[in-house]
């Protein structure tokens, strides 16, 4: 339930975790270079590096701004009317649309920053003029100027002709702009600095920021492609390839025809270095095999690594474009799970769908990992020999069964309180050892797949409690495995992007003229070694390795080193620790031995950029290894470097301030710990929209309370109605909430501020509050392990606690209290109803989760353990249990093509409610999928939802509190 974040969670961006678009909308935008200040709209705060794909990961989402909408959804959200008012005049109320359009006032950022491989271009995605549709832009960061970088002929302002595996990966990814939504640099060091864009399932690819050279590699249209579009199209590092899956296999398409190649002799290694106009590319060639014929796919992740794990990849190119790591999927024994269209005109095919659901103590996918090798010269010159009688990947031992072991084609079988192991002598075993390699026995999960600086590659899995989890090393040319680190934890091991290869050994720390080498950007897994010795000098293909865990209590960074022929990983030393929590790392300078890091240090309810010494912990400033804080506005900051360490762009938002966009120059003293320089003003999302609506727009205010077991503080976000219109109170009261783990919804952000349903209602007199309960997010493993096998116990009591709170404030009316919530929030806002019915009056709960039994496989056992293993703990976490409870009003809203949560799920509640004889109201969207994307779905859906409690909990409504 990873992307069961929805509807106002500060933590991973202010925008399209709030909500639900998918438009066809129009933009069009210069090609020249623009040195103006001149406004414009977008998204905010998703952050990838130049390989890494755009992703609702873990807490980079995004959203947009603009203001106005056209009557007719298919046409978009267009300009509409000017959104100024007249000096003294107050604004009219807020209404549905206002709540329902997006992008949403101030969030107007560009997302995914990268920085070009020269380091001399700042790339993001960006809606001009507050629309949907993304471009590419850059902006020059020694000059500021600005150029719309890359000019596909097809603007892919619709969804419409997507196919289904595209749309669910979009759902995935709660994606839901169109237009220009991810992109990619060769690496840094390659020959050619080239950009590729996939845009409606066709791959396009350009040299540096030169438009004219912009080409298509991959056309569904063409004959032989049978409008098939690709899926995840990666570029290879050295940039003379693009890998896309089609038909459940990998496919490898030459950038360069044949008679232009980068490596052939007399061949230009300039970025300018460009193909002739209308030159013919060999066709694409296919890599892997077998797939189709078998049921299994190649290369694409399955439902739970997208949807739980975060992992949206199933293939990854190795440093030296070499090979392709990739996985096989086998889902053939997990029965479908059919979702009808109920909504359409016609039946069959067309009007249903299967997918194979894994519900939770059922089987999982069976997950294998191979490499293959690429010959590139081959491919580019159209002579490449691939087949299926001589496709011969490599099988990895990544050890367990069923969900990551099998037996190859060959016939071999395969291999295979929180604390932390080395792998054991008898971990380091060849193929064939079952318990040796890899050293999970049984089911297990294939996490993370990395390529490590001496070209062997890295796996992380899991045993399915989710209680193990192992770092392995495999060697691509046998198979064999060897366990650099363990993870062991009572309660859950949390999955994380922490890893990252650095390139030079820890125990030699070579410092070069320049400051280039030894430095690790962002997510950087592929930066030369430097050339220079040290001392003293590791054995020659040792690596050094930041890893990152929880066996603390608090996920913190540590330093690890693996010398060739050894069988584990050695820690050096424990880089970050304290109460706080590190949640990316954003670069790392071994040359002057600092780690530059995101995380809480300061404030739960903010996130700050920091510097801490990698190798030596009296290095910081005074002898002390205290984290020292770079960011200064006490809000929540995301932060991008550059590949030397130069410079950072800091994108920050607070409540008071809709996020701006900032250029930085580290310290160019020596001194990595002195405040850095701001450069340049990027962006600001301040506008018009935001300054036509900021008189109801009312920064929340944070407050903190102890709970009944005197356990926790939580932090709560209280919307206090305009008491000049409303009075003193007490008033009304509405708790927005989501409950789950993994989520944080109370921070110091625009986020908070510009959650606009709980804003209009405040607008119509409630008091709306919203608290991160014991479970929630960023406060440590101890704080969210309270709902281990026992969800829907802690989370209720915190929210009354909450309302009790308010009521001996003389805010919350106590006979007037409703709640809403979507996905886990709309499980825990029935289950409130139901479990506290004297506190809880009405309740609108959408999308909800109502039996734990019908949720998935990897997030639902990580908590609740299986239903085998917990029964009684299933039983008494699911509503239909307490169903009969229910003393108050409840809407329940769920989409009917939900293929995340099944609307199956309501039908069951449906069920336990009739048994019971509990009244109950419904509101169904047949053509919708776990949320509402249609501009007019989601404007009814607001409006009946404050009908809703403006009919239950106010006495005497206002004539604006209705608009049906």
């Amino acid at each position: 339930m990873l992307a069961l974040l929805l509807a106002g969670c500060a933590l991973i961006g202010e925008g399209e975790a709030l909500g639900w678009n998918s438009y066809k909308l129009r933009v069009r935008s210069g090609a020249g270079w623009n040195h103006g200040g001149r406004r414009s709209s977008s998204t905010l705060l998703g952050f990838t590096s130049p390989r890494v794909p755009a992703t609702a990961a873990a807490p980079a989402a995004a959203a947009v701004a603009t203001h106005g909408a056209t009557s007719n959804d298919n046409e978009g959200e267009g300009q509409g009317r000017s959104m100024h008012t007249n000096e003294g005049v107050p604004p009219p109320p807020m209404n549905p649309e206002d709540v329902a359009r997006f992008p949403l006032p101030g969030t107007a950022s560009p997302i995914q920053l990268a920085f070009s491989p020269d380091d001399n271009i700042l790339s993001y995605l960006h809606a001009e003029g507050g629309q949907l549709t993304r471009q590419l832009w850059g902006v020059d960061v020694n000059t500021m100027a600005k150029k719309q970088l890359v000019m596909p002929p097809n603007d892919g302002d619709t969804e419409e002709n997507l196919s289904l595996e595209e749309k669910l990966r979009r759902e995935r990814q709660r994606l839901h702009a169109t237009g220009v939504t991810s992109f990619f640099w060769s690496s840094r060091g390659s020959a050619n600095i080239r950009i590729m864009v996939p845009l409606q399932g066709n791959v396009y690819v350009q040299d540096g920021i030169d438009s004219s050279t912009l080409r298509i590699v991959y056309d569904k249209a063409a004959p032989d492609n049978g409008g098939v579009g690709a899926v995840d199209p990666q570029m290879s590092p050295d940039g003379r390839l693009v890998a896309f899956v089609k038909d459940g296999e990998i496919f490898v398409a030459s950038v360069d025809p044949p008679a232009f190649s980068s490596t052939s002799p007399g061949a230009s290694s300039s970025p300018a270095a460009t193909p002739e106009a209308g030159t013919a590319l060999p066709p694409p060639v296919q890599l892997t095999f077998g797939g189709r014929s078998r049921g299994v796919t190649h290369g694409l992740a399955d439902f739970v690594a997208q949807e739980e794990m975060d992992r949206y990849r199933g293939f990854w190119w190795s440093l030296d474009s070499s090979s392709i790591a990739f996985t096989e999927v086998d889902e053939r024994h997990i029965p479908s799970f059919r979702i009808m269209h109920q909504g359409k005109d016609t039946v069959g095919e067309g009007a249903q769908e299967d997918h194979h659901y894994p519900f939770a103590g059922k089987d999982n996918p069976k997950v294998r990992l191979a490499v293959v090798e690429v010959d590139a010269e081959a491919i580019q010159s159209g002579q490449a020999n691939t087949s299926e009688e001589n496709f011969r990947p490599t099988w990895m031992d990544i050890g367990g069964t069923a969900n990551g072991g099998g037996t190859p084609p060959s016939g071999q079988p395969t291999e295979g309180q929180t604390s932390s192991e080395p792998a054991s002598s008898n971990d380091n075993g060849g193929m064939g050892a079952a318990k040796a390699g890899a050293g999970i026995e049984g089911e297990i999960y294939l996490a993370r797949v990395n390529w490590l600086q001496d070209g062997s590659l890295c796996a992380q899995v899991q045993n399915r409690a989710q209680t193990e989890l192992r770092l392995l090393r495999l060697d691509p040319r046998s198979g064999a495995p060897t366990t650099l680190v363990v993870e062991k934890s009572k309660v859950w091991v949390n999955l994380h992007h922490l890893l990252r290869s650095l390139p030079a050994p820890a125990l030699q720390q070579p410092r070069q003229e320049g400051g280039s080498s030894g430095v690790v950007g962002a997510s950087d897994m592929d930066v030369s070694s430097p050339s220079s010795s040290s001392s003293p000098a590791a054995p020659d293909g040792s690596f050094s390795f930041i890893w990152a865990s929880e066996r603390s209590g608090f996920m913190h960074l540590y330093l690890y080193q693996y010398v060739p022929g050894a069988d584990k990983a050695v820690e050096i030393r424990q880089i970050t620790s304290g109460e706080w929590v590190v949640e990316f790392v954003v670069g790392v300078d071994q040359a002057n031995d600092v780690v530059y890091v995101m995380g809480t240090y300061d404030s739960p309810c903010e996130r700050h950029l920091y510097a801490v010494p990698l190798n030596n912990p009296e290095g910081g400033p005074g002898g002390s290894a205290k984290p020292v804080r770079l960011t200064e506005a006490p809000c929540m900051h995301n932060v991008i470097m550059d590949h030397r360490l130069r410079r950072f762009v800091d994108v920050y938002s607070s409540p008071e301030q809709p996020a701006k966009m900032v250029l930085y120059a580290l310290s160019t003293t020596g001194n990595p710990y002195d405040p850095p320089t701001p450069v340049q003003e990027l962006h600001s999302a301040l506008d018009d929209r935001v300054l036509a609506l900021r008189p109801k727009l009312p920064p929340p205010e944070v407050i903190s309370f102890e709970t009944r077991d005197r356990e926790a503080n939580l932090f709560a976000a209280v919307y206090r109605p305009d008491v000049n219109v409303h009075g003193p109170g007490p008033y009304p009261t509405i708790v927005a909430v989501y409950g789950g783990p993994h989520v944080q919804w109370v921070s110091r952000s625009w986020g908070c501020t510009v959650d606009m349903r709980a804003q209009r209602l405040r607008d119509l007199g409630f008091l709306v509050l919203k608290c991160d309960n014991r479970g929630s997010f960023r406060r440590g493993l101890a704080f969210e392990a309270w709902v281990k096998w026992r969800m829907g116990g802690v989370e209720i009591t915190d929210q009354e606690d909450c309302v009790h709170w308010a009521v001996k404030k003389g805010l919350a009316d106590p006979a007037r209290v409703g709640i809403y919530g979507w996905s886990y929030g709309g499980y825990a806002t029935a289950m409130c109803l139901c479990k506290a019915p004297n506190t809880f009056r009405v309740g609108v709960s959408g999308a909800p989760v109502t039996a734990w039994d019908g949720y998935d496989t990897h997030y639902t056992e990580r908590y609740m353990g299986t239903p085998m293993e917990n029964p009684k703990g299933y039983t008494e976490s699911s509503v239909l249990t307490h169903a009969s409870k229910l003393e108050g009003k409840l809407m329940l809203v769920h989409g009917l093509m939900d293929e995340n949560v099944h609307f199956r799920h309501t039908a069951r509640l449906i069920n336990a409610l009739i048994a019971a004889r509990k009244p109950y109201d419904l509101l169904i969207f047949p053509d919708e999928r776990h949320s509402p994307r249609k501009l007019q779905d989601r404007v009814y859906m607001e409006q009946r939802i404050s009908d809703y409690f403006v009919q239950h909990l106010v006495k005497d409504p206002p004539p604006q509190a209705s608009h049906l």
